[in-house]
């Protein structure tokens, strides 16, 4: 565990974390869905570790809720929020999806708004635009 921060961003090491978050002990998903957390955008930045922050969103469930929360905040209502910025980055499209698709209650309104906000950037790219089909599928936006 204390190799956590160096194997989410290495070309293999990722899936060992990735199967660690599918198969392992909750108290390891936890302390793994806690660093990437810590690191949202960071994480959402690089190849390798944007699968892993992926695979927490899957698995954030359970007893994971609580986890579940933390990220959605960190997400949407960060600083900035981190949201906005990865929705612009080139492995920040799956992420944005996810989000999308596993939004509800408090977060599905401040996900609209964030999406209504950079709505033209995103119809100018490839991924901005599955970002927001993936939108008006859950939105009807």
């Amino acid at each position: 565990m204390q190799q956590v921060p160096r194997l989410v961003k290495d070309t293999y090491g990722h899936n060992v974390i990735r199967a660690v978050l599918s198969y392992g002990e909750v108290e390891h998903q936890r302390a793994i869905i806690r660093h990437v957390i810590s690191n949202v955008l960071e994480s959402a930045r690089n190849r390798q570790s944007s699968l892993v922050l992926e695979k927490c969103l899957d698995i954030a469930t359970g007893e994971l809720v609580e986890e579940r929360m933390l990220l959605m905040a960190e997400l949407l209502w960060g600083e900035g929020p981190p949201l906005l910025e990865i929705m612009l980055d080139r492995f920040g499209n799956y992420i944005a999806q996810r989000v999308i698709q596993m939004s509800w209650g408090a977060e599905e309104q401040r996900l609209q708004e964030i999406l209504e906000s950079v709505k033209p950037r995103l119809r100018q790219s490839t991924n901005g635009k599955r970002i927001l089909q993936a939108a008006r599928r859950k939105f009807g936006m």
